[in-house]
C-alpha cells in the first residue's frame, strides 16, 4: 500500500479505490475520566463533551442521588454541589451536536422538552470542528 498525495490514507491496491482519511481516535471516555473531566470543567460551559462524558457523569449523578437520598442534610448538600457540572456538562453536549447551550432550557417544558432534549443528548457527535470547538471524536 502506497500513501496518497495528501499522505491521509492508503491506496487499496486490491480494489484502487482510495479509503477515506484517518480520523485520530480519541481515548475511550469511562466513568472515572467522565467525573474528572466534569469535575475540571466545574462551570464551564464552552467547548465541547462527547456523548460518552454526558452519559458516564448523568450515571455518575444517579448513582450518587441513589446512594445519599437517604441521608436528609448529605444528600441534599451533594446535590446542590452536582447541579452546577451537570448543566455545564448538558450545555457542552447540545455544543456537541451543533445546538445553542440555552436550548438546556427546552427543558422547562413539561414532557415535550424533556423527550426533545433526551433525543437530542442521544444523537452522534457533529463529525468536524464546529463553532464550539475542534471534534473530540
Amino acid at each position: 500500500m502506497e500513501n496518497n498525495q495528501y499522505n491521509c490514507a492508503p491506496q487499496d491496491q486490491r480494489n484502487g479505490f482510495q479509503q477515506p482519511p484517518f480520523i485520530t481516535p480519541q481515548p475511550q471516555m469511562d466513568l472515572k475520566t467522565a467525573i474528572i473531566t466534569c469535575f475540571q470543567n466545574y462551570a464551564n460551559f464552552n467547548g465541547r463533551a462527547t456523548r460518552a462524558e454526558f452519559w458516564w457523569w448523568t450515571l455518575f449523578c444517579f448513582l450518587v442521588s441513589i446512594a445519599t437520598g437517604l441521608i436528609p442534610f448529605i444528600g441534599w448538600l451533594i446535590s446542590v454541589a452536582l447541579f452546577i457540572p451537570s448543566v455545564a456538562v448538558a450545555w457542552r453536549r447540545l455544543h456537541d451536536i451543533g445546538k445553542a447551550g440555552g436550548w438546556c432550557f427546552l427543558g422547562f417544558i413539561p414532557l415535550v422538552g424533556f423527550i426533545i432534549l433526551i433525543i437530542w443528548y442521544c444523537k452522534e457527535s457533529e463529525p468536524m470542528d464546529n463553532r464550539f470547538g475542534p471534534y473530540l471524536g
